[in-house]
């Protein structure tokens, strides 16, 4: 079920529902969400996440899988023969936007552990509460909406056609155009979904780039 998109949110930012029935709506709306969720690397708001890694190859650094990290519930690592857990206020109120953690954050170095041992990662992870208060970001989120729901219920709308491909060139009755080179992204790589990119992108970060 979507999170954020509902049908008032949808036609305030200008979506058209046209006469498509409430269950595609709904279907668009969790597909939309979703989708801006992993080109954002992070959930629309904040949730507790997990993860297993393996011991960093600089000892330096943990990258974990999701940006916009708000505080670690606690860390686990195992082995062969050993296990431990750490906890702590700390943790708790670590923040990194790119999803960053410093082994000096919960130890001195690990230097002589075994390297076959594996972390165990328990924490907080989203986009602020209120950030789609923005109009600029609810507007990429209900265009790309929009988009999946043309997908759901009239491809032939899309410029691309079947799954909006970019158009980078095309003639017709002696007329002809060429655009730049599309860029190719998770959400898609035609003109619209590059503007779409441009209202979210105050929200993407760039994951492991902060240390």
């Amino acid at each position: 079920m979507p999170i954020i998109l509902t049908d008032d949110i949808f036609i305030k930012y200008g979506g058209a529902t046209g006469t498509t029935s409430e269950i595609e709506r709904q279907t668009s709306y969790d597909i939309a969400e979703d989708m801006v969720s992993q080109f954002l690397h992070t959930p629309l708001e904040i949730s507790q996440v997990s993860g297993v890694y393996n011991l960093p190859n600089d000892l330096n650094k943990f990258s974990l899988d999701h940006t916009w990290v708000d505080g670690i519930d606690q860390i686990g690592y195992y082995s062969c023969d050993t296990a431990y857990m750490v906890t702590g206020t700390v943790l708790g109120r670590y923040y990194s936007e790119q999803g960053v953690v410093p082994l000096a954050l919960f130890h001195n170095g690990l230097y002589g552990w075994p390297d076959d041992g594996h972390f165990i990662f328990s924490y907080n992870a989203g986009l602020p509460t209120g950030t789609f208060s923005k109009a600029s970001y609810m507007m990429g989120l209900v265009q790309y909406a929009q988009l999946v729901l043309f997908e759901l219920t009239d491809p032939s709308s899309l410029e691309g056609g079947v799954g909006d491909i970019g158009v980078q060139a095309f003639g017709d009755n002696g007329y002809s155009e060429q655009r730049k080179k599309l860029i190719s992204t998770l959400l898609g790589n035609s003109n619209r979904v590059h503007g779409i990119r441009r209202f979210l992108s105050g929200l993407r970060r760039r994951k492991g780039v902060n240390l």
